[in-house]
């Protein structure tokens, strides 16, 4: 079906080398059978015209099945010469006395020579006649030789006779068993073939079905062959696309490149693969994925060429659109954050990292945008941006890129500043101040005014300002001038100054130093006693000190923040929770049970595997769970509620106790004491310091004991540092927990693990 040309190989090889050892067998037959005729005619008095007529017929028939056999006709030749022989020998054999003629001679070599050179069908038929025949004659012979005597000398004998007849049976079974054996590989050969047929059309409705269009070319392009997906796709009929080029109906979008690569891999015979954008029958353009597959017969010469087509236009779409989406923000329609970083980079590639060019990079922040979001809705607050952009967009022109990189955050990049830095930073401010004053302007939202004073702060940088200058540094320069900007109050303007980045620097600086520092073992556990009114230790809060091998021992306050606005709390926390753990078994070995209370940000408690964490330690050091309190931040439980309630639960039946830090200073805390399994809570140092001369902070950290005694909760007061306030606590709360400086201020572990001497005394007092 896919090629017109003979099949070339070995079969073909084969079929000849048959054909011409038939040729020789049917000439060596008709050789043989002419010297055998002749030798019998001799034998048999050659000058009786009725002998020799029968040999004479046999010649003459011999020579038209040679002329049969090189006309190319060697089956006829066979059939001629099979039958002519066969028939001689049988009319010589009355004519020239039966069983005693030695025409039986050529019996045997008449059935050999049909076997051997004729089907077996008619040898099996030839071979049966002549037993027939044979034994005709015996029967005469041997009603003749019960008068007169057999002669051995000069007459057949019966013995020879019945050889013969005994030669004639095994020849014919010879040839049934013969016949069997080729029915059974016959039938063989037809149930593989039958196999094979089943294989191929399970195959060709495979390719029929495809979804993907397949067309089958010759070697010169002309379609052969085109699936039922090709005709759906392409909108072609049949007859309209077989026969004719395949760069018409088909591959009919290549450009020039892709005919010319096209054309040098298949010459090499390899397969070619690329996206093509080809052409229904109706003039509209689809994007496919096509593979060119070439197709080589037994002696490795390409017969076909066969073509993969996969419809990728919705793919194609969608890749673009998310190209698109990745750089373009969906609500303004402006370029976002990556298109301004490749705006950037690409400057700085196409200018080799030299300040040939200065530009100036504007950063614009919508004043007290979460307010205006709270006012008027998130609906209203997109349209907002939305105007904003426009606005920027038009003032702009051509001679500004404008991008939205955060929610209320825009940034210009201006590209015709003069080259003098003095007069390049007049340009800019001027630019940034006419974008503020288009902006200050009142904004319609259709077509009615919205009385809303919008102002903006801007952050400004010059870039490049230095060889191989980044778009990481640029951006981090704006943002550190829109942050002074927006300190100095809103609708401000700030240019980036060296100054400006040393704030930055040294957190950066410091924030790699106590990465450092927490590896290198260099932060120190310290304790502040909780006491009871009676004096007695209720407990111990656990704080963390660094000792800083330069500036000496580092406040939490210092480097808190930045712990917690990176990943290090997460180390810091896990590294504190393990040595309070520790701390405990080595107070449990001194004979002291004691409480210790261990903080958990915000950050480490969201982390899906917090509680497994938390278990995991314990097992690991071995201290008791009993004896530790976990001192959460409302705004902790603010977060998930239900991922809060369920960590607590399980941790809280592993014995754990949980105290709520800061109570009254978060939302919502009464319904947290409600659901959430505490057992603590601590008065923040706020309520604390002015209750006893302040009458209002009296009558609020009442409310709070009296909500913590309702709920039967333990109650610790922070920030204990006079003993009128002490007083004032214990008044209202007996059994309260008081921590502060005056019973003991933040110690080292290793201090506080010594005798304390003198706290009863000042607790008492």
């Amino acid at each position: 079906m896919l090629s017109s040309e003979p099949p070339v190989g070995p079969t073909c090889q084969s079929d000849d080398r048959s054909a011409s050892h038939q040729s020789f067998l049917y000439l060596s037959g008709v050789a043989l059978t002419i010297c055998s005729l002749l030798v019998v005619a001799l034998v048999n008095d050659p000058g009786s015209p009725s002998r020799i007529a029968p040999d004479l017929a046999v010649a003459g028939l011999a020579t038209v099945a040679l002329c049969c056999t090189r006309a190319g006709h060697p089956r006829a030749a066979a059939l001629l010469l099979m039958w002519s022989v066969w028939a001689a020998c049988s009319l010589r054999l009355p004519i020239t006395g039966g069983l005693a003629s030695p025409a039986l001679l050529t019996y045997p070599l008449v059935i050999g020579l049909t076997a051997r050179l004729a089907g077996r069908s008619n040898a099996r038929a030839l071979a049966w006649a002549s037993a027939l025949v044979v034994v005709m004659l015996m029967v005469l012979h041997v009603t003749q030789t019960l008068v007169e005597p057999l002669s051995l000398a000069g007459h057949m004998t019966v013995p020879y006779a019945a050889t013969l007849l005994a030669l004639s049976a095994w020849t014919t079974c010879c040839l049934v068993v013969a016949q069997k054996r080729q029915l059974e590989q016959l039938r063989r050969r037809l149930d593989e073939s039958q196999v094979l047929e089943r294989e191929l059309n399970a195959m060709r409705r495979a390719v029929e079905k495809h979804p993907d269009s397949i067309v089958i070319t010759d070697r010169r392009g002309r379609i052969e062959y085109v699936n039922d997906a090709y005709l759906k796709r392409a909108g072609w009929r049949r007859d309209e696309a077989v026969g004719h080029l395949s760069a018409v109906r088909s591959n009919n979008g290549l450009s020039v490149l892709q005919k010319a690569s096209l054309d040098t891999v298949l010459a090499r015979g390899e397969c070619w693969a690329d996206e093509v954008i080809n052409r229904r029958r109706s003039g509209e353009e689809i994007v496919e994925a096509v593979t060119v597959v070439p197709l080589r017969s037994l002696t490795g010469d390409t017969t076909h060429y066969v073509e993969y087509k996969e419809d990728v236009t919705e793919l194609r779409r969608a890749t673009e659109e998310m190209r698109r989406l990745s750089r373009y923000d969906p609500l303004t329609g402006l370029p976002n954050r990556q298109w301004l970083f490749e705006r950037l980079y690409a400057i700085h590639a196409v200018e080799g990292g030299q300040a040939s060019r200065p530009r100036v990079l504007l950063l614009l922040d919508i004043d007290r945008f979460t307010s205006f979001n709270e006012l008027y809705g998130i609906a209203t607050g997109d349209r907002l941006l939305r105007t904003v952009a426009t606005r920027l967009r038009r003032l702009a022109g051509d001679s500004a890129a404008v991008a939205r990189i955060a929610a209320d955050e825009f940034a210009v990049l201006l590209e015709d500043v003069d080259a003098d830095p003095r007069r390049g930073e007049r340009e800019a401010r001027t630019m940034a101040e006419a974008f503020m004053i288009e902006l200050q302007r009142p904004l319609m939202f259709e077509d009615e005014p919205l009385s809303v004073n919008l102002s903006v702060s801007v952050g400004a940088t010059c870039f490049p300002v230095r060889p191989h200058d980044t778009a990481e540094a640029a951006l981090g320069r704006a943002s550190t001038a829109l942050r002074r900007a927006r300190l100095s109050g809103d609708g401000r303007l700030a240019m980036f100054e060296p100054s400006m980045a040393e704030t930055a620097v040294r957190r950066s600086r410091l924030e790699d130093e106590l990465r450092r520092g927490i590896l290198a073992g260099e932060l120190q556990l310290y304790l502040q006693l909780q006491v009871r009114p009676a004096g007695e230790v209720a407990g111990a809060e656990v704080l963390v000190r660094w000792q800083h091998p330069q500036d000496g021992l580092i406040s939490p306050a210092a480097f808190l923040p930045i712990a917690e606005a990176t990943d290090l709390i997460l180390m810091l926390d896990r590294w504190v929770l393990a040595q309070a753990c520790l701390l405990q078994l080595r107070l449990k070995a001194e004979g002291r049970r004691m409480r210790l209370s261990v903080n958990v940000s915000a950050r480490q408690f969201q982390q899906g595997d917090f509680a497994e964490q938390i278990i995991d330690t314990l097992d690991r050091t071995g201290a008791d769970p009993g004896l530790l309190t976990l001192e959460l931040n409302e705004n902790v439980l603010v977060a998930d509620p239900d991922d809060v309630l369920a960590k607590i639960h399980k941790l809280s039946a592993f014995g754990i106790e949980f105290a709520l830090d800061d109570f009254g200073t978060g939302f919502s805390s009464l319904s947290y004491l409600k659901r959430m399994p505490i057992h603590e809570i601590k008065i923040d140092r706020y309520f604390v310091q002015d209750a006893p001369v302040d009458a209002a902070g009296a009558s609020l950290l009442e409310s709070i004991l009296r909500v913590a005694h309702s709920y039967g909760l333990r109650v610790v007061a922070e920030g204990v540092e006079t003993l009128e306030q002490a007083q004032f606590l214990r008044d209202r709360v007996p059994d309260i927990i008081c921590q502060g400086y005056l019973f003991h201020r933040p110690a080292p572990a290793s201090d506080w693990l010594e005798p304390v001497s003198g706290t009863s005394e000042v607790a008492a007092s």
